[in-house]
């Protein structure tokens, strides 16, 4: 924790989205990139961006849920976020998008089908410090392609590469379908990992698990408590 890291922060729009939205329209591309959002002074958001392959700048998504635990001091430079989950209606998809520590909640891929989404997109940086910490990696994919199925969306969960002090940082990113299958995923080196999406898969899907129809809503106060 160091409060000069703040003067890291930047605006958004600013010069990281200014960048992101040229290479978006360079190669015509929908971009999601990632900002340390400053609003105020000492006031700041882990905000994850969405460029149209324009490069509009169609908004943000700032991260909800904010971790504390060794070598991720986020509380001492996030504020929880206030966008309420958005979809971007974009020219590949419906896309929603929730950085890191929010993609272990299911309520956020939930918010997102209700709201439309096709595919949600997790900025991620887990890394490994030590053996107990290698099972993570197959729980986060087990995670992920979980949310998949039970929205009958697409996930791509794009992890970070390399190495900082301690931390090994693993990469494995990946695309699942709605269906929870891994139809592509990547190393732990710095590549491009492409997928093929499906509108037709997508909906043949949604009509075979109907789980948005058979939802009981009414039944679920107990998840607007803190503590049941």
């Amino acid at each position: 924790m160091d409060p000069a890291f703040f003067s890291w922060a930047e605006p958004v729009p600013g010069p990281t989205t200014d960048a992101l939205a040229c290479l978006a329209a360079q190669f015509h591309l929908v971009v999601v990139g990632s900002v340390f959002e400053q609003v105020d002074v000492g006031f700041c958001f882990n905000t994850a961006v969405v460029i149209e392959a324009d490069g509009t700048l169609l908004g943000k998504s700032r991260k909800m849920h904010i971790p504390q635990y060794p070598h991720y001091d986020e509380k001492f430079y996030f504020t929880p976020g206030d966008t309420d989950y958005p979809v971007f209606d974009t020219s590949l998809a419906r896309i929603a998008v929730a950085t890191c520590w929010d993609q272990w909640f299911s309520e956020v891929p939930r918010i997102a089908r209700l709201k439309g989404a096709e595919l949600i997109v997790y900025p991620t940086a887990i890394a490994l410090e030590g053996e107990i910490d290698r099972t993570v990696k197959d729980a986060w994919r087990t995670c992920m392609c979980g949310h998949a199925v039970a929205n009958t969306m697409y996930v791509a969960a794009v992890n970070r590469v390399g190495r900082e002090e301690s931390m090994e940082f693993w990469g494995g990113s990946f695309v699942a379908d709605p269906l929870g299958q891994v139809i592509r995923k990547g190393t732990s080196q710095e590549e491009v990992v492409t997928a093929q999406l499906s509108g037709p898969r997508l909906e043949e899907t949604r009509i075979l698990n109907k789980f948005l129809r058979d939802r009981r809503p009414e039944t679920y106060g107990a998840l607007l408590k803190r503590s049941p």
